[in-house]
């Protein structure tokens, strides 16, 4: 009998699961504040239940993401604190088996594993990705990423480009900033939303997809 398996949160990373299990033969329901984000869910071809929700409002989460009788609940949405109550109300009211909080918070996410909840941080899971990207450069410039193959190069930062963020700096078409190195040990994973200040010291690592 499939594991049913209910989410809190359907941004990037709560629609993208949602989309995978229930693909995958899973019976899922998922919530979100957002209506925009269950109508892109919907659009999907997604087959389980969506609906508009609070993801820390436990009548919501009997009603419409089917807490009471779920194996498994997830935690996603993109507020770590929401995440945390989401998961601590599964656990202490409603004692599913099985409860994930995804928490981009690295240190949020050691301080409650360390508690005992099962944290996934996505955030140390990119930058060891990106790490092992990385130190395969050191061998080939040539990486392999899914469907894709793409060829990576390092660029130090100029003068020019000192004090700017990378949307304010010119990429040629073509090329896909992954990561800002600010030393070896030190690599932060490119996010859109995270506004990076370049230093003279640091480093740009590009990527071109070649094939």
């Amino acid at each position: 009998m499939p594991k049913t398996i209910s989410i809190a949160g359907c941004g990037n990373l709560g629609l993208r699961l949602a989309f995978e299990l229930d693909s995958a033969g899973y019976e899922v329901a998922i919530i979100d504040e957002n209506e925009k984000n269950i109508v892109d869910l919907k659009s999907t071809g997604f087959l389980g239940r969506a609906e508009v929700g609070v993801p820390i409002d436990r009548e919501d989460l009997e009603n419409l993401a089917c807490i009471e009788s779920c194996d498994i609940f997830i935690a996603a949405t993109d507020d770590d604190n929401t995440n945390i109550v989401a998961s601590q109300i599964a656990q202490r009211f409603y004692n599913v088996k099985t409860v994930l909080a995804c928490l981009s918070d690295m240190q949020l996410s050691d301080f409650y594993t360390e508690k005992g909840m099962l944290a996934i941080c996505p955030t140390r899971l990119g930058i060891g990705t990106i790490r092992a990207v990385i130190d395969d450069i050191k061998e080939t410039d040539i990486v392999r990423l899914g469907a894709k193959t793409f060829k990576f190069f390092e660029k130090k930062v100029e003068k020019d480009m000192v004090g700017k963020r990378i949307s304010e700096i010119s990429i040629k078409n073509g090329e896909t900033v992954f990561a800002v190195m600010h030393s070896p040990t030190n690599i932060e994973l490119y996010n859109p939303g995270v506004k990076i200040r370049l230093v003279e010291t640091d480093s740009i690592i590009f990527g071109r997809a070649i094939d």
